[in-house]
């Protein structure tokens, strides 16, 4: 066992220290491997390793952290550590991870990036990267001197960003709205793999309040309409893949990439019936469309008075004239508005003169509900006064929802499910995914909440930690249960033991090996077919 407070077994490997676990002669034991933990300081990659402490487990968690139906995107991925604060630390300095010391290792702050390296036979495996979050330094000089380091992976960004200006998006496949929500946001992640998807989502970001509305809660939408799924992954490069998968590629993937065959610590099987369904609804949420971009979507309520030389910026929401749209959206704004049919720049209030249009430079920024409009008075002298001022263009208005019902074939479950698929507005789709879902989640099945094992028990089991990923199928079987399925991996929490263990824990879903008859889903109104 490794003493609290002291510096770890070291390893050389890849030009750094790593932690190394050596073999041993007990069953616990038998594999070595090598762990780095790196920070982005100074333009480089800085080596922390020296530094980690055993107070607090190093500690990965990540993916997605259930396996219903509904659970389709990752949540935000974390990795805790300990960094050593005493003068036994790389630098010999106390209060070296204290960033309000005089002695803080310069550029180490929130913000920085992060990332987890395991190295076995395999070569390097970046689990994860992500930016610190958290920095909380023990306090008191006759306590624990370390400093608890969290870092948040890039869903950490998709679930706290703002969409803004965002246009609703028309004829779109799932993989592509993904790429135009991330090429919103401040952060890309550093490198992809989109799948192509099946469906094309004749409107899509038509429902989003911008400045509001998170990448993560689109993400869930896409996913819930197409049946896809969203998540980060590792790599071994750096540590950061955002993947889109279709649910074609998923039904495909059925080749084991790791087995456990009794080799685990903890299986949790679970069968009951607050798992089932004995009726599904699925709601979409048909949309209609002006035919000419002649609509007054969006009208200033109040004259506006600009002084000479000002600029004024105001944000504008759509709306329904008729007032019978749940939600209003527009597209093919008419850009730019057009002097005395859109808007009046006068010199007199309240005289709708028009006389000053010349001196005024108005430009807009559409987005899916509202748009941005900015006005600059180019005169000198006066100041002028807009009014009118509106905005055209064609409307995409949301009625009332559309349910398809179906239910499983024999009913033994207790829960009612309610699938919205907020970007898929044709009923009949829905009618096919509602069949689908009652049939293979309303059957009595055993699905597998989380299975864990230690890592370093066989070079086998050390490899299956440190390669196998989100999406990945795995074989687990289990004599006492009589499990013996293939399942894809959800969900990847890994726990550092500085008691030599690594500790490797999977949230798995139970996979479809159902052959499917390839139909045109346009002529088919009955029975259950492949999706």
């Amino acid at each position: 066992m490794v003493d609290l407070f002291s510096p770890v077994t070291q390893f050389a490997l890849e030009n750094g220290n790593g932690i190394l676990f050596e073999n041993g002669t007990g069953f616990l034991y038998e594999y070595q491997y090598a762990v780095y933990i790196h920070a982005y300081i100074g333009g480089a990659w800085v080596d922390l390793t020296y530094d980690t402490r055993s107070p607090v487990p190093v500690m990965v968690s990540y993916g997605i952290k259930g396996y219903s139906v509904k659970e389709r995107v990752a949540s935000t991925g974390t990795l805790t550590f300990a960094l050593d604060n005493s003068i036994q630390n790389s630098s010999g300095l106390l209060g070296h991870y204290s960033p309000d010391h005089t002695n803080a290792r310069s550029g180490f702050d929130l913000g920085v990036a992060v990332r987890i390296n395991i190295v076995d036979n395999s070569g390097a495996n970046f689990k994860m990267r992500g930016k610190i979050i958290g920095i909380e330094p023990v306090a008191g000089l006759y306590r624990e001197k370390y400093t608890l380091v969290t870092v948040a992976d890039w869903m950490e960004d998709a679930a706290t960003h703002a969409l803004d200006g965002i246009a609703v998006q028309t004829d779109q496949r799932g993989d592509e709205v993904v790429s135009t929500v991330v090429g919103n946001m401040p952060t890309a992640p550093q490198s992809t793999n989109y799948g192509t998807g099946i469906e094309t989502l004749a409107y899509s970001l038509q429902s989003e309040d911008d400045g509001k509305t998170k990448p993560l809660s689109v993400f869930q939408k896409i996913t819930q309409s197409d049946m896809s799924y969203i998540y980060r992954k590792g790599n071994t490069t750096n540590g950061e893949t955002l993947v889109y998968e279709t649910r074609r590629q998923r039904e495909n993937n059925l080749t084991p990439v790791a087995t456990l065959d009794d080799t685990m610590v903890e299986l949790s099987a679970v069968r009951n019936l607050d798992t089932l369904y004995k009726q599904v609804n699925v709601v979409n949420r048909p949309v209609e469309i002006d035919d000419y971009a002649t609509t007054v979507l969006a009208t200033l309520q109040k004259e506006l008075e600009i002084p000479p030389g000002q600029t004024r910026t105001f944000i504008l929401r759509y709306r329904d004239s008729t007032e019978r749209a749940q939600r209003v959206s527009g597209t093919d704004i008419v850009n730019p508005l057009i002097a005395d049919t859109d808007y009046k720049f006068s010199s007199l209030p309240d005289s709708e003169l028009g006389d000053m249009n010349a001196d005024l430079d108005i430009t807009v920024a559409p987005g899916g509900n509202t748009i941005e409009i900015t006005a600059i008075n180019n005169s000198a002298r006066r100041s002028g006064y807009l009014n009118p001022c509106q905005v055209r263009g064609r409307g995409i208005y949301q009625y009332d929802d559309v349910t398809s019902t179906a239910v499983p074939a024999t009913v033994v479950g207790s829960q009612v499910l309610q699938f919205a698929q907020p970007y898929l507005d044709n009923p009949v789709s829905g009618e096919r995914f509602a069949r689908w879902i009652a049939t293979h989640w309303g059957a009595a099945t055993t699905q597998i909440a989380t299975c864990e094992f230690v890592a370093n028990s066989s070079a086998a089991l050390m490899t299956a930690a440190a390669t196998v990923e989100i999406g990945d199928c795995v074989s687990i079987t289990e004599t006492v249960t009589g499990i013996d399925k293939k399942f894809h991996v959800m969900g990847i929490e890994l726990t550092l033991d500085y008691g030599k263990l690594l500790y490797c824990s999977w949230i798995l879903q139970r996979t479809d090996e159902t052959v499917y008859a390839k139909v045109d889903a346009a002529t088919v109104d009955s029975g259950i077919i492949g999706l």
